[in-house]
C-alpha cells in the first residue's frame, strides 16, 4: 500500500517537498554567511579600509566596528566559546 499511495500522491507532495528542501538549503547557505567568524573579520577589514580612504567617518567606522563585534560576540556564545 505504501508505494501505491506514494505514487497516487506524489503529484501533489511532491512540489512541497521539493520547497522544503530549498527552504531548508537557502536558511543553511544565510546561516553560514551570517555565522561566519572569518566573513565578519572580512567585514572588519574593509571596514578599516574605507575609513583609511577616507570613505566614511570615524564614528561610522565605531559604529560598524561595535557592530560587528556584537555579531562575533553572538557567535561566540551560541557556539559555547
Amino acid at each position: 500500500m505504501g508505494l501505491l499511495k506514494t505514487l497516487l500522491t506524489g503529484p501533489v507532495t511532491a512540489p512541497a517537498k521539493g520547497f522544503m528542501w530549498v527552504a531548508g538549503k537557502l536558511a543553511e547557505k544565510v546561516e553560514a554567511e551570517v555565522f561566519d567568524p572569518k566573513k565578519i573579520q572580512q567585514e572588519m577589514e574593509d571596514l578599516q579600509l574605507r575609513f583609511d580612504l577616507n570613505q566614511i567617518t570615524e564614528a561610522e567606522l565605531e559604529e560598524g566596528e561595535t557592530i560587528l563585534l556584537e555579531r562575533l560576540k553572538a557567535i561566540r556564545e551560541s557556539r559555547g566559546r
